[in-house]
């Protein structure tokens, strides 16, 4: 089964925000999408999205696994 991670970290100190999109196959990280201004990835839209709020430390792991 796929479905989507909606990581939400708070913004950072100048008001940008610090959101990733991780898609899971089977339970494996297949891609991990960084949403910037852009919202939701057009790939993503048909599968099952679950938010979880993340600390920024977590948020940069995510983030330097691109």
């Amino acid at each position: 089964m796929n479905v989507v991670l909606y990581l939400r970290a708070v913004n950072d100190i100048n008001g940008n925000p610090r959101r990733l999109f991780v898609l899971l196959e089977n339970g494996i990280v297949k891609r991990v999408v960084d949403e910037g201004y852009r919202g939701i990835p057009r790939e993503f839209i048909n599968y099952p999205i679950v938010a979880v709020d993340v600390t920024p430390t977590e948020y940069r792991k995510w983030l330097n696994s691109i």
